[in-house]
């Protein structure tokens, strides 16, 4: 598990419209989904790709809650314990995915979580997943 006070804040190394372009650029890339919730599981920020994955639209997900639209969702295990979890496959919606959930913190305390989805084949998840593990 990454601590962190090992993690680097963005914003000393950019400006805020540079982080914005960059988190805009994330949020509208159509192989990756994201997913934000607060630290009461209320799902804050969604992606239109992993709306389209999980089969509902914005108003289905914003301001509910993560066990309402996944109920088999990590996110709330990573705001209780700080865990970050790397590579995951996941299934859902006859959909393989690559998942990557990380706490997000605001002043030493985590505010909430993110999960960040890949979508990839089968075959390409296990190249991914085997050169993640080699890195260990």
């Amino acid at each position: 598990m990454i601590k962190p006070e090992k993690l680097v804040s963005l914003s000393e190394y950019a400006k805020p419209d540079e982080i914005s372009s960059m988190l805009h650029g994330m949020f509208e890339n159509p192989y990756m989904g994201f997913i934000i919730i607060n630290q009461d599981g209320i799902i804050t920020m969604i992606t239109q790709s992993y709306m389209d994955i999980l089969g509902v639209n914005r108003e289905d997900a914003l301001g509910h809650h993560i066990l309402e639209i996944t109920p088999h969702s990590k996110l709330l295990q990573v705001v209780k314990t700080g865990e970050i979890h790397v590579a995951e496959h996941w299934s859902v919606n006859s959909h393989d995915l690559i998942v990557f959930r990380i706490p997000l913190y605001k002043d030493g305390k985590i505010i909430g979580a993110m999960g960040q989805s890949l979508a990839l084949n089968m075959d390409a998840a296990q190249i991914l997943i085997k050169r993640l593990n080699d890195l260990e």
